[in-house]
């Protein structure tokens, strides 16, 4: 039997020991252990509230709990009610005395009575979650952070478990028609297509190993059409390097791919035209002496691609010796005078030994210091513009030497063939007149047969000269503002005769309804006039009519018709119609004429800057026009030109003067002319009214005016005011030449405007002079002296 001292535990010792036990649990524990009576005052507080919020245990003894802190979830009335049941994880913050806000969750049980069951208090724990929610707080602003961006980005990010299912989506999978919340625990498996996923696998598989991988994949948006993507697959590890799941960026490279598409075709078509036009272009870094070509510059300069780096050095090979010096000092001088372009023209040399000419030039960029740092230009293969151009060069000059040698020939043949010809025509008529030794009547027959023979060869070799003389350019055409009707009148007056004779009738509309003033050379508009008329008689039916009628075709046009009510034109003949030699069957008919009437009709009329046309109906009549400038539309250059009149420059390039002369009176006209003839590149134009001058002025803007004061219309003075106030005009220098001589003429001919007042009967020197003066003066004005290009010439 043991023996040993026993004591008695009684019950206050048991629940001493009992409660030292408990504040060693609740010391040990992270947890706050709280008491509340039932008045839900703080009975008893765990030591561990100081390490918590600073507060020693006692001062919250006898405190109400929502004083404390407060229950953000549990309205106060309702609070003595909810700690008489058991509650977890409840919501509660308190504040420290800094200010700081802690969060607790709180568990509790009710403790009542045993005897009576009446609620007694609570107690329970609270853990402090204040570093866990400030955590989760940063983690949920991080994941909008981070989410905003994703969306922002134009690219498919996701993040997928090891299992395959979405677990994040950006904005973007929109395009594909899905919702990204929506695709939150979905498989990517159930989502996109087999083909699509069969593509997908392989890399997934990689990604899902520990390996980042990267392809190009194919996509259907939401309207079936293609979307390119470059896909991006990243594994993600948990803490403990376990593959967790993978990150998926497919990047849209749709609208990459289409301007690299673009990029490609336009480069292409470049190269293509490039090819076409045999233009290269080409650049060089100044800094580096780095040189790029285009696939035209190796085609143009004869080198591989493959095997040769462009080089200034190269492009020198290739230069002609003879022009290399000069390439080089052009792009040099271009730089020195800070030039931004440049041209050049060089030839080359190719492996082949051909030789090809080549015309180029290049645009400098300067730097912010103003030194040149790089250059691009193009260059273009001219050689085959360059054979056309001599070609065409050449031709002209064997066409010039063969107008020449025809002209000569011609001018031969009318001397050898009009000498035997005055002798046959003369010795015919002396026969026919001989009244001392009179032919029989036979005789008389057979010599006006030979004498009608030999007028018509003569007048078949005038028309031949006056064609050759047209063609090439020998006929003199002065064209002026001139009145049409008056011209047709003359003309009708000069056919009437022929007309008589053949029975018919010429009916001149113009003089009832006459056109506005037309620009044209009087002498060749009447040839060309009377060639139409003696036609239109030629070619009627005995009995019939001619009408001439003129009408405004246009503002720039006045269109003068002859019909007849002849024999027509037959369609099939249209061709021959202008031909030299076009008879058309008229000698079948018995009509005389030598072929060539048309031709020199045209001819006049298109040096005039004119067009002729006709139409016809067979057995019932032809009707020709002729359509003329009018005097409002003024003679520009191109009319002038097909005039065989150059307002720019003379045969040698020199410049011309040109020189309006607005007279009314024809013998002052002709005077006037006779002076001009002694200013070698001066040319001529006149007008016999101020408002025909004034609209000739507006159009042809000549150097000098000449123009009286008493003329038709309104006078000179009122027509220099108008002059002066029309832009085009008003630089012009007007010289007034007149026979009022008084000196309050000479006054207000000054104060309108004058450049000089010159008076009748002038010394031709001193008008000559005087209109020496005003065109220096005049060019002086127009072109002032610029000495930075004058010291750049220089």
């Amino acid at each position: 039997m043991a023996k040993g001292l026993q004591f008695e535990i009684t019950p206050e010792a048991r629940i001493a020991e009992l409660t030292r036990r408990l504040d060693d649990i609740t010391r040990m524990v992270s947890d706050l252990v709280w008491e509340v009576d039932a008045a839900l005052r703080f009975t008893n507080v765990s030591d561990r509230i100081f390490d918590i919020t600073g507060q020693v245990p006692h001062q919250l003894i006898g405190m109400h709990i929502s004083d404390a802190g407060r229950f953000p979830d549990i309205d106060d009335a309702a609070l003595a009610g909810r700690f008489r049941h058991p509650f977890q994880k409840e919501f509660f913050q308190l504040t420290k005395e800094d200010g700081t806000e802690l969060s607790f969750l709180l568990n509790s049980l009710p403790v009542f009575d045993a005897n009576s069951g009446a609620f007694t208090g609570a107690l329970g724990t609270a853990e402090n979650v204040t570093s866990r929610l400030n955590q989760e707080r940063t983690i949920r602003e991080s994941e909008k952070f981070l989410r905003s961006i994703a969306d922002t980005i134009p690219a498919f990010v996701a993040y997928h478990d090891i299992e395959n299912r979405f677990r994040f989506a950006n904005q973007y999978f929109q395009k594909l028609g899905f919702d990204p919340e929506a695709l939150i625990g979905r498989s990517a498996d159930d989502i996109f297509s087999a083909e699509s996923m069969e593509r997908f696998k392989p890399y997934r598989d990689k990604a899902l190993a520990g390996e980042v991988v990267k392809f190009d994949n194919l996509l259907l948006d939401a309207n079936g059409e293609r979307i390119h993507t470059q896909v991006s697959i990243s594994p993600d590890f948990d803490e403990g390097g376990e593959i967790a799941g993978y990150i998926v960026l497919s990047a849209d490279i749709t609208d990459r791919l289409q301007a690299e598409a673009e990029t490609g075709n336009a480069r292409a078509n470049l190269e293509k035209a490039q090819r076409m036009a045999q233009i290269g272009s080409w650049e060089r870094n100044l800094l580096d002496d780095s040189v790029y070509w285009s696939p035209e510059m190796y085609r143009m300069l004869d080198y591989d691609p493959e095997h040769v780096v462009p080089s200034s050095e190269k492009l020198l090979a290739r230069i002609h010796p003879e022009d290399r010096a000069r390439v080089v000092q052009a792009q040099k001088s271009a730089i020195a005078e800070k030039a931004l372009h440049y041209t050049n023209e060089f030839r080359i040399l190719r492996r082949d030994g051909s030789m090809r000419h080549i015309v180029g030039g290049g645009e400098i960029g300067y730097g912010a210091d103003g030194a040149a740092e790089w250059i691009v230009g193009t260059s273009q293969d001219v050689t085959a513009a360059r054979r056309v151009r001599d070609t065409l060069e050449a031709t002209k000059r064997e066409a010039e030497n063969a107008n020449s040698a025809k002209s000569e020939f011609l001018s031969s043949m009318s001397h050898e063939l009009r000498t035997p010809m005055n002798a046959i025509l003369g010795y015919a008529q002396l026969l026919l007149q001989n009244k001392k030794e009179p032919v029989s009547d036979t005789q008389q027959r057979q010599i006006s047969q030979i004498l009608k023979s030999g007028q018509h060869l003569l007048v078949l070799i005038n028309d031949i000269l006056d064609l050759s003389r047209i063609e090439t350019g020998q006929v003199a055409f002065e064209v002026t503002a001139m009145d049409a009707a008056s011209a047709v009148d003359e003309c009708v007056g000069l056919i009437a005769a022929l007309a008589e004779k053949s029975d018919l009738k010429i009916i001149n509309h113009l003089k009832s309804n006459p056109p506005p003033p037309i620009l044209a050379d009087g002498i060749r508009l009447k040839q060309a006039l009377l060639n139409l008329l003696s036609n239109a008689i030629k070619f009627n039916a005995p009995g019939g009519r001619v009408d001439v009628s003129a009408r405004p075709l246009n503002a720039e046009f006045v269109r003068i018709s002859i019909s007849d009510t002849g024999i027509g034109i037959p369609e099939e003949k249209a061709a021959e119609l202008f031909e030299p030699f076009g008879r058309l069957d008229a000698e079948q008919r018995g009509i005389e004429g030598t072929g060539i009437g048309l031709t020199i009709t045209k001819e006049l009329v298109e040096r005039m800057k004119g067009t002729i046309g006709y139409s016809s109906k067979p057995g019932k009549g032809s009707t020709f026009w002729l359509d003329i400038p009018t005097a409002a539309s003024g003679l520009s250059e191109g009319h002038a030109a097909a005039a065989g009149l150059d307002l720019d420059s003379d045969e040698d390039g020199a410049r011309r003067t040109v020189i309006l002369y607005i007279e009314d009176d024809i013998s002052n006209l002709q005077l006037f002319k006779e002076v001009v003839g002694h200013m070698p590149g001066t040319e001529l134009f006149s007008a016999h009214s101020a408002e025909a001058g004034i609209q000739i002025a507006r159009n042809i803007q000549p150097n000098i005016i000449v123009m009286d004061i008493n003329l038709p219309g309104i006078s000179g003075l009122e027509a220099v005011r108008i002059l002066r106030e029309d832009a085009k005009t008003r630089s012009i220098p007007v010289i007034a030449l007149s026979a009022a001589a008084m000196p309050e003429d000479i006054k207000r001919g000054e104060r309108a405007g004058f450049y000089r007042y010159m008076t009748k009967p002038f010394i031709v020197d001193e008008i000559i002079a005087t209109i020496d003066d005003a065109l220096e003066k005049t060019i002086s004005a127009n072109n002032p002296a610029d000495d930075t290009t004058r010291n750049a010439a220089e």
